[in-house]
């Protein structure tokens, strides 16, 4: 008889530590999967900040494209007005200069 319960009491604690043992790796694998998911969600969040970034990027270099395009374009005018008036001030006085001889 007390082999027996020596061998129920044996078959006891192999159950219990067989149980022990599953117990910790499912709270291993529990852990490693919230590890996971916040290493995902902290990718996430570093990919939307990558993606507003990279927009914030775009709408500067589309800001300075526009304006420097439409400085050009302001400024192709003028030259070409302040061009325009150098050639009459020169051509006046060259009229000016030979017909007073």
């Amino acid at each position: 008889m007390d082999r027996e319960q020596e061998a129920q009491q044996r078959e006891e604690e192999r159950r219990q530590a067989k149980e022990a043992r599953q117990r910790e790796k499912e709270e291993a694998r529990e852990a490693r999967l919230q590890m996971i998911q916040e290493r995902r969600a902290r990718e996430d969040a570093e990919r939307e900040l990558a993606r507003q970034r990279q927009l914030g990027v775009a709408k500067i270099a589309f800001k300075a494209g526009f304006f420097g395009a439409l400085g050009v374009a302001l400024a192709s005018p003028v030259i070409v007005i302040i061009t325009a008036i150098f050639w009459v001030l020169v051509i006046g006085f060259v009229q000016g200069f030979f017909s007073g001889l």
